[in-house]
């Protein structure tokens, strides 16, 4: 039995086959009861570990552990899932929003890190404490999914005007003239910057996640478009039950003109990676 672990710096994915792949996830304050059930269940089992606290874990719970670097196990776990699903996977950007958020190009198999950000799943993490005193990333998305960004955020339309009723202005010689918005009047003109009083949680979620959402895919934009990529797969542990970050991505990604998708599982591709490497 093979277990693959990703020991990220937000949550730990665990990848394990019983009758077909099953998948876990643990948030790190309760990893160590779990890991240690785990190594109690499975004590024969061959762990891999990948991530930036994969050291940590083979120390503490998995001595005999195999670690494998992060950016490998992470494509190499993307493309198996992507043929998996039937998918296109010969040419593609993949951007892996985990903690922070890094892009990396894919073609024919062979893979490269062309970028990274620290704006991610710890920024959303980062500002829920803050917003809320809470740390628990599916409550957090839960807040996210309810708010409305709009009470937080400054909107072009709140600068230009519902774009349902343009306003006028005079003209030089008395005739009226329309003033429009010259881009959509949805998109952010300032982010956070539209706090009146004391705003809610749920509202102050939906504007962290939209932030990731937009400042996400304007990088990922540049990336394409230097790169010559045009397909685009968003994976990470930031997307498990974040709705509202999902919806973010796919809505500004089409705004731009990105042929963007979320891989089936893809928050588990450095768990998978792990799994199937052959460093063992």
């Amino acid at each position: 039995m093979r277990i693959g672990i990703d020991a990220g710096g937000t949550l730990i994915k665990i990848v394990y086959e019983e009758h077909g792949l099953h998948f876990k996830k643990i948030e790190y304050n309760e990893a160590e009861q779990a890991l240690n059930w785990l190594k109690t269940t499975a004590p024969s089992a061959d762990y891999v570990l990948t991530g930036g606290k994969a050291a940590i874990l083979k120390e503490a719970f998995f001595p005999e552990a195999a670690v494998i670097p992060e950016f490998t196990a992470t494509c190499e776990g993307a493309l198996h899932l992507l043929k998996k699903a039937g998918l296109p996977h010969k040419s593609l950007l993949l951007v892996n929003i985990g903690t922070g958020t890094s892009w990396y190009k894919i073609e024919d198999g062979r893979h490269e890190r062309i970028l990274g950000s620290g704006i991610g799943g710890g920024t959303f993490m980062g500002l829920g404490r803050i917003f809320s005193g809470k740390a628990d990333h599916q409550r957090l998305a839960g807040l996210a999914a309810q708010g409305n960004r709009g009470n937080t955020d400054l909107l072009v339309s709140d600068i230009y005007g519902d774009r349902s009723w343009l306003p006028s202005i005079a003209g030089q010689n008395g005739r009226q003239k329309d003033v429009e918005a010259p881009i959509d009047g949805k998109l952010t003109a300032g982010n956070f910057a539209n706090i009146a009083g004391k705003p809610s949680e749920e509202d102050l979620m939906a504007a962290a996640a939209n932030m990731i959402a937009e400042t996400t895919v304007l990088l990922t934009k540049g990336a394409a478009d230097i790169h010559h990529s045009e397909r685009i797969y968003y994976i990470g542990s930031s997307l498990l039950g974040n709705d509202a970050l999902k919806k973010g991505l796919l809505t500004y990604s089409r705004m731009t003109g990105l042929d963007a998708d979320f891989i089936p599982n893809g928050e588990y591709g450095g768990a998978i990676g792990a799994y199937l490497s052959s460093w063992h």
